[in-house]
């Protein structure tokens, strides 16, 4: 795995103009076309003659990257999910009362790439979420005798079968190579998410309600009067981050040390605008993968972070001056924490899910603790992703919980022990402690600000962002251990 300047890679290439111009195509399918009076089957036609494409394909890095932006896209694109706005991505009636989305037909197409593929590659961690999913099913057959109406039948099938990614992802993404390609696609990204980040919080509107000419989401206030709190985008950032800080740790040479630091900064400064007290926490503890470093190298990689950062912020205040204020709004709302930490859990009043959502959410749980409501209707009927460990415990009980929490943890104890491997090590240095750290990481996210792990009605992003982790760090080890018995190296340092 080693790489060397050969193989070095640029930072822009055909595939990412293909890349930029297929995501430009699909916001002009969605949002242009119906202005120019082009009918909606039609527009569903080409996107089914699209899957078509994406089935054929064996560029999966470029259409696995290319899902991960459309669902998670800058500006609120292609968020609305409600039939009754045709600025969506299609929706496929089946019948009376019934559909299935764009989204859902593009798992089903990999998952029959996937059931097709002959010849599997090795994915460490399949055996933990191969139990998650059919645990899943055994939790929506005692649904019904809790109380599953037929309505909420599909509602239910939804929560558990977003999760096959986890899967799926690490077989396409299944070398250093594909991982790197998918991340060359997405990291530009972090730049354009930033920038309309920018330009959300000074026109006051998100793209997808310019774009559309309809108002799905409130009007923001003044950037020069208020906090303008702005997360669109936040999954594929994130994820940038942490191959960033991969690249950075293992000194591998694929890209330009200072276009991943160039990253690193952006991406802090866009969590920073977020104001999201639960992701600014999570990103700090991914940032600490940087004391892995070695010795100068830890001394070179912070200096050259500061001195980006100090040009970069520069910059920024020249064209937009409102910035320092937002940073300023921000940091006030994060040093709210020091109140939860002498012991207010409103956090001086601004943290709601701590005295109301989450106690509302246990209370339902000791209804039925020991194995919880399911995928019942009273479940569906009371979960809250703002809560995501009482949400799960109300959910699977405490056996539920204990399930996901076990697998989870067995995935992180894989990491760690393959990331001290003397294979692994002598190819990745301490790269592989990032991913370890990544994953603490998204468990902070989950644990104080949205859930991820549970089996729950959150956006697809939380689940793809994951299961792209995941897949990261398997691609990683496998291709570390030129896809050795992996096995019998656990085995010894177990």
């Amino acid at each position: 795995m080693k790489t060397t300047t050969s193989n070095k890679l640029s930072i822009w290439s055909k595939e990412n103009s293909l890349f930029l111009l297929t995501f430009l195509f699909t916001v002009v399918a969605i949002y242009i076309f119906p202005h120019l009076g082009i009918p909606q089957l039609l527009i569903k036609v080409i996107f089914l003659f699209l899957l078509l494409f994406v089935f054929r394909s064996k560029n999966d890095a470029f259409w696995l990257a290319w899902f991960f932006v459309v669902i998670n896209a800058p500006g609120r694109l292609f968020s609305i999910g409600y039939s009754s706005t045709i600025y969506r991505l299609p929706l496929y009636r089946l019948g009376p009362g019934s559909a299935i989305g764009f989204d859902e037909l593009f798992l089903l197409i990999y998952l029959l790439k996937f059931l097709l593929k002959k010849d599997k590659n090795i994915n460490i961690f399949n055996r933990y979420w191969t139990f998650i999913l059919i645990y899943g099913f055994i939790t929506l057959f005692y649904s019904f005798g809790i109380g599953l109406s037929s309505e909420n039948i599909v509602t239910a099938i939804r929560m558990i079968i977003s999760w096959i990614w986890v899967l799926i992802i690490p077989e396409f993404i299944s070398d250093t190579d594909k991982l790197a390609e998918a991340f060359k696609l997405l990291a530009p990204f972090v730049f354009i998410n930033f920038f309309i980040q920018i330009y959300t919080q000074i026109t006051g509107q998100y793209l997808n309600d310019i774009l559309s000419g309809e108002q799905w989401f409130r009007i923001l206030g003044s950037p020069e009067e208020e906090l303008i709190r702005v997360f669109d985008g936040c999954a594929i950032n994130l994820f940038c981050m942490i191959m960033s800080l991969f690249y950075l740790c293992s000194e591998d040479k694929r890209f330009n040390r200072t276009y991943l630091n160039l990253i690193v900064v952006v991406y802090l400064i866009f969590i920073l605008l977020t104001a999201t007290r639960g992701w600014i926490v999570a990103s700090l503890i991914l940032l600490s993968s940087i004391f892995f470093m070695r010795g100068f190298n830890y001394i070179k990689q912070l200096s050259s972070t500061v001195l980006i950062l100090i040009l970069f912020v520069f910059l920024l205040r020249i064209i937009y001056p409102s910035f320092i204020l937002q940073a300023s709004l921000s940091l006030e709302r994060f040093k709210t924490l020091k109140f939860l930490l002498a012991g207010d859990p409103s956090a001086g009043g601004t943290l709601w899910r701590m005295t109301e959502r989450g106690p509302r959410v246990m209370a339902v749980f000791k209804e039925n603790p020991v194995i919880g409501w399911g995928l019942s209707d009273r479940y569906i009927s009371s979960w809250d992703m703002h809560v995501g460990n009482q949400t799960m415990l109300m959910q699977g009980g405490i056996i539920g919980y204990a399930i996901w929490i076990i697998c989870y943890a067995l995935t992180l104890l894989n990491i760690y022990f393959l990331s001290r491997n003397s294979i692994v090590r002598s190819e990745i240095k301490k790269g592989g402690i990032v991913f370890l750290i990544a994953m603490i990481a998204l468990f902070a996210i989950h644990s104080s600000s949205s859930q991820i792990l549970g089996f729950n009605g959150v956006p697809l992003f939380f689940h793809y962002l994951l299961a792209f982790t995941i897949a990261a760090a398997n691609a990683t080890f496998i291709s570390s251990l030129n896809n050795k018995n992996y096995n019998l190296i656990i085995n010894r340092q177990c």
